[in-house]
């Protein structure tokens, strides 16, 4: 007789009720910990009758076989939403949550992982001998005996992300993230930050790496809508392959970001394949985004401070990004009229650390053009305060600022901060800058004129735009390229050209200055055609504010004997 046959005669006698009731009130009490509560009830109804007590025990029991049931249920539901919580964990460890891409973390332990098999794969096989990784068939990653490493990150993004805003920027974030699943058929797909991305994949998945990274441009380059916003953004691709290039993932990773910051460099929008050079334009790279934070810094945090010093323990000297002020001047008086204010970069060894169209891009490149452009705007309107009135500063913005839609409010108040009329600050702006995103630029620059601020084009006649183009836009003044000045005075195309440039600036109503000018004969030529203002070598070079103000005082002195002598 099986137990539950003997467990049904032993119920069918009242002793056997008991048992059997006792039994699971007894199971329940120790399993809920109550035995002591039990007992004691019991003690206390001792007067109870064998019926009564069978019936309690009855009703005990069956109440204590729910309760455990309860608690059984109860347990497995804690243990299933455990392990939700761990794989949850154990997924948010190794995935972005924006965009549901493989992470950082999770590309440096299949870096790790990978590297420390291959190395192992070259102690058994010997070296120079192609490795696989056996991620692939552990579903951790593609097995790269022949493999590439694609660094990309989106052109423009830091523009659009400030004209849409962080839900915006997301957005886009996600939308790119899912055009890029389906330009890349296999392999691994992660964000590594911001709008960084890197794709590692087998030879076998696609063959001809370079083609999968114009692929993915091609994908990313596409118009995208949000929240019935179109905006546009592009992607630039490094390449790097394995193992003709290397047959470590770690140096392929640094190999395809150097290839990628020379697509960046060389014009953005396009996948670079890896060459050995790139990997110094890098360390300079590197090198030179160091010490612009350095430059920016108004002090030093404990850590950067650290990292900064020397082995000798001294404090590191600062570079620094300093401001020159170039003479503007009427070319009909010879007066001046106002400065140009140019940035220039030295190193703690007092010699230029970068040129300025160099680590403008870089700024622009590493988000950090704002900061820089405020600070110098700041400084360059605190020195214009401390020049006569008549005179103008003219600042330059740069074509990633454009696309700030607070940029103007920003540069009216800092005017208010610094105590400089809106009507002494002319901001210059490249045709081709503005072009970017004419709107954009056409309510930025038009919020500027009708506070006072002058707005001049600056290298004319050196960008793409049509005729049409840019009379759509409300400027003060044109800036002549210097290409066009070093062609005048030659009695042909040049002098036409020049003619026809500065006639059209006297048909549209606004200012023409020659920038470049460098030899009297360029001197007598402008003047002759009618040019308003210029600046150039011959002029005057660019000077910290000392001699500035020195030159402003001797050109007052000069005035001042001209007008007692007559």
């Amino acid at each position: 007789m099986g137990l539950a046959g003997r467990a049904l005669t032993l119920a069918r006698s009242a002793e056997g009720m008991f048992l059997l009731c006792w039994a699971a009130v007894y199971a329940a009490a120790t399993a809920l910990d109550v035995m002591d509560e039990v007992i004691a009830t019991m003690v206390a109804h001792e007067d109870w009758e064998l019926d009564e007590l069978i019936l309690a025990l009855a009703v005990a029991g069956l109440l204590a076989t729910a309760a455990l049931a309860r608690r059984g249920l109860q347990l497995r539901r804690t243990e299933a939403g455990r392990e939700r919580a761990e794989a949850e964990v154990a997924w948010l460890a190794q995935h972005d949550p924006l965009t549901g891409l493989f992470n950082r973390r999770f590309i440096d332990e299949m870096t790790a992982r990978q590297g420390a098999e291959r190395r192992a794969g070259a102690d058994r096989r010997g070296p120079g001998r192609p490795w696989s990784t056996g991620a692939e068939r552990r579903g951790e990653g593609p097995a790269l005996e022949q493999g590439a490493v694609l660094a990309l990150d989106l052109d423009g993004f830091k523009q659009v992300n400030t004209l849409v805003g962080h839900a915006g920027g997301d957005a886009l974030l996600r939308k790119s993230a899912a055009r890029l699943r389906r330009a890349v058929p296999g392999g691994v797909i992660a964000r590594l930050g911001g709008d960084e991305f890197v794709v590692i994949v087998d030879r076998l998945v696609a063959p001809d790496p370079l083609a999968l990274g114009e692929r993915i441009c091609a994908a990313l380059s596409e118009s995208i809508d949000l929240d019935g916003i179109a905006v546009r953004v592009g992607a630039s691709v490094g390449v790097a392959r394995l193992p003709e290039d290397t047959r470590s993932l770690a140096e392929a990773l640094g190999m395809a970001d150097a290839a990628l910051y020379a697509a960046k460099d060389g014009g953005r929008g396009r996948a670079v394949a890896y060459r050995p050079k790139m990997g110094d334009a890098l360390a300079r790279r590197a090198e030179l985004e160091t010490g612009l934070r350095r430059a920016l810094a108004e002090e030093l945090d404990e850590p950067a401070a650290q990292e900064a010093r020397p082995p000798d323990g001294r404090p590191a000297p600062r570079p620094a990004i300093s401001l020159l002020y170039q003479p503007l001047v009427d070319l009909a008086s010879g007066r001046l009229s106002g400065f140009e204010a140019l940035a220039r970069w030295t190193g703690p060894d007092g010699a230029p650390a970068a040129q300025p169209d160099e680590f403008v891009a870089l700024a622009e490149q590493t988000g950090q053009i704002m900061r820089l452009s405020e600070q110098l705007l700041r400084q360059a309107c605190a020195d214009a305060a401390r020049w006569p009135e008549g005179l103008r500063l003219s600042f330059n913005i740069s074509p990633a600022q454009l696309g700030d839609p607070g940029l103007a409010r920003r540069i009216l108040d800092t005017l208010a901060e610094e105590g400089l009329p809106p009507a002494r600050l002319q901001i210059e702006v490249t045709e081709t800058a503005v072009m970017r995103n004419p709107d954009m630029g056409a309510m930025i620059l038009d919020g500027l004129r009708e506070a006072g601020v002058r707005v001049a084009l600056d290298d004319f006649g050196a960008g793409y735009s049509s005729l049409a183009q840019i009379t759509r836009l409300r400027f003060d003044g044109i800036k002549i390229d210097r290409g066009f000045i070093a062609r005048a005075g030659d009695g042909g195309e040049g002098d036409e050209i020049l003619r026809a440039v500065l006639g059209l600036a006297l048909g549209l109503g606004v200012e023409a200055t020659a920038e470049g000018i460098e030899t009297e004969d360029q001197l007598a030529r402008l003047r002759a055609l009618g040019c308003g203002f210029g600046q150039g070598f011959l002029l005057g070079r660019p000077a910290p504010q000392a001699e500035t103000l020195a030159r402003i005082a001797a050109e007052a002195r000069a005035l001042a004997q001209t007008l007692r002598a007559s």
